[in-house]
């Protein structure tokens, strides 16, 4: 498996990264494939394109649901992206939020027998909520305590991006948002259950 962080519209970055990758693995996103960079849409089609998996993060949560909010976080630039294509934006904005809050990969497990847990943001704070019940929902995607991996999962998630160049390695967990939408910032992807981190930096041209 190939988990990618947090992409925000960096479709080149995308590219270029997708390069290095091995040709014969699944891929999965951590959620936020939109806003900030200047391609959503581009990005948007690639995923829904190739059939890849990807959990809900709270930039897609934002947008639909606060938009007021979403403007100033990044959403002018995903609108920009769409330009007159309104129905388009629709269509994506609605598949985007039909994405799953958390994948779970059983069969994947690391050298310690934790299974692979995909989620936006860490999972450990909130595994144990009522995951039918109203706050499940905006913990998965919105928290940023500190991270924690539920018992017997390996946890990989963006969402609270690592401005060190590096992503954030725990013993059972991974932050692999490394803030692609900086200056400085780097696209990450990591292999499981090798944990091993292929990175790239961004190469769009970034105006946030």
């Amino acid at each position: 498996m190939i988990i990618i962080g947090d992409v925000h519209g960096c479709y080149k970055t995308l590219m270029a990264l997708i390069d290095k990758l091995p040709k014969d693995r699944n891929i999965t996103f951590v959620g936020d494939l939109i806003d900030r960079g200047p391609a959503s849409k581009d990005v948007v089609k690639f995923v829904r394109d190739n059939n890849y998996r990807c959990v809900r993060g709270n930039h897609e949560d934002m947008a639909k649901n606060n938009p007021t909010e979403w403007l100033k976080h990044g959403g002018m630039q995903s609108f920009s992206s769409y330009g007159d294509d309104e129905k388009q934006w629709e269509e994506d904005l609605e598949w985007l939020n039909s994405r799953p809050l958390f994948l779970e990969f059983p069969e994947l497990k690391d050298e310690e027998g934790r299974a692979l847990l995909i989620t936006h943001s860490s999972a450990g704070c909130c595994w144990e909520l009522d995951k039918e019940g109203i706050e499940f929902p905006h913990m998965i995607m919105w928290n940023r305590k500190d991270p924690t991996s539920p018992e017997g999962y390996y946890n990989v998630f963006g969402h609270t991006p690592q401005r060190e160049g590096s992503a954030l390695l725990g013993e059972d967990f991974a932050n692999i948002d490394t803030g692609v939408y900086f200056d400085d910032g780097i696209l990450t992807a990591m292999l499981f259950p090798e944990k091993v981190l292929i990175t790239q930096e961004v190469i769009d041209d970034v105006n946030y």
